[in-house]
């Protein structure tokens, strides 16, 4: 991802108050900013990431992309930090990569974890698109009120 802006709390956390984070130029230790905050941005990602693969891909026209956050800000009265609208393409992206991380492990058998395996194969190459267009819709995001 080339370009693209990582926002420090984007990772995993280290501890309770800092995240390891990765970018193009390696990986480092960052204070989180709260907790609270990543779970916004994960949650709003999250329904954003379903809502592109089971519905209609909301990230192939940035302006609707930051539309839906405008109106969950709207909706939650609460408005998302820049760090937060950079992070939520990134987090949509990641979404797929939980699955194969955390549930493939607890499937009961090989043949069962293949057969998801296969299942989500959609899902990552939607999210290898999106990787390639993370500045475009960082971009989107950042520009709308």
């Amino acid at each position: 991802m080339p370009g693209s802006r990582l926002p420090p709390k984007h990772g995993w956390p280290t501890s309770p108050t800092s995240w390891l984070a990765h970018s193009p130029g390696g990986s480092r230790t960052v204070p989180s900013h709260s907790a609270a905050s990543w779970c916004t941005t994960d949650d709003l990602a999250l329904t954003l990431y379903y809502t592109s693969v089971d519905i209609t891909d909301i990230t192939r026209d940035p302006a609707q992309l930051a539309e839906l956050a405008g109106t969950y800000e709207a909706g939650s009265g609460t408005r998302l930090t820049q760090h937060e609208r950079d992070a939520i393409p990134l987090a949509m992206a990641r979404q797929p990569l939980w699955s194969i991380a955390v549930w493939v492990a607890l499937l009961d058998s090989q043949a069962t974890a293949r057969r998801h395996l296969a299942a989500t194969a959609h899902e990552l190459t939607w999210a290898l698109q999106l990787a390639d267009r993370i500045t475009e819709l960082q971009d989107a995001l950042a520009s709308s009120p």
